[in-house]
């Protein structure tokens, strides 16, 4: 999934070469078979229309490229979110994986149409959660409108794999004592050298 942001939107709304191609289309998380499809269909809808307006067709092959080279996009279409926005203008091309089912549309302009992307820049914005277990470590992105799961790649998976020991460390020990900074369920120390004074224990 993508974000929207407001420096997006001053991006989209800047002056680009004409023409400029929107094009909205609900999506498949994890990806569809039907996604390429639709999108290719959009395409094809784009480039009539730009045939009829009188564009001659090596100009329309050459703005409609980088938008064909996506149907070969494995990795592209099996990342997708609730809805895909696409813009498209010489030598220009912006895509979003966005938390919203977009309606199916071609808006074919001297500008591009953002309308349907308004609803993504009110409300809170996104947060973050992470959601720690002795079996687990997760940490979620949240919107307004969905929360996914994002891939912590290197840190531990679980408790028992952040509490490995290093070759020259020793493993940590776990006490429940009440301490100066009050009741503590389970506080960490290690007597390795080189992590500075342990945690002394207290009465």
């Amino acid at each position: 999934m993508d974000l929207f942001t407001r420096d997006d939107l001053k991006t989209l709304l800047a002056e680009h070469r004409s023409p400029c191609i929107s094009v909205f289309m609900p999506a498949h998380r994890g990806g569809a078979q039907e996604d390429p499809i639709r999108w290719r269909n959009h395409l094809a809808e784009a480039e009539e229309r730009l045939a009829k307006a009188g564009w001659r067709a090596p100009e329309v092959r050459e703005l409609l490229a980088p938008g064909r080279r996506l149907l070969d996009d494995n990795t592209f279409w099996n990342n997708q979110s609730d809805g895909l926005a696409a813009f498209l203008a010489p030598k220009f091309l912006r895509l979003f994986r966005l938390p919203l089912a977009f309606k199916d549309g071609v808006v074919v302009a001297s500008q591009f149409s953002v309308i349907p992307l308004l609803p993504l820049l009110s409300g809170n914005g996104r947060f973050f959660v992470l959601a720690l277990s002795q079996n687990a470590v997760r940490l979620l992105q949240g919107t307004h409108y969905s929360v996914s799961e994002l891939d912590l790649k290197g840190a531990p998976r679980s408790l028992a794999e952040a509490l490995l020991t290093h070759e020259n460390m020793e493993p940590f020990s776990f006490f429940g004592r009440r301490t100066g900074w009050g009741r503590a369920p389970g506080v960490a120390f290690s007597t390795a050298t080189g992590w500075g004074s342990t945690i002394p224990r207290t009465s």
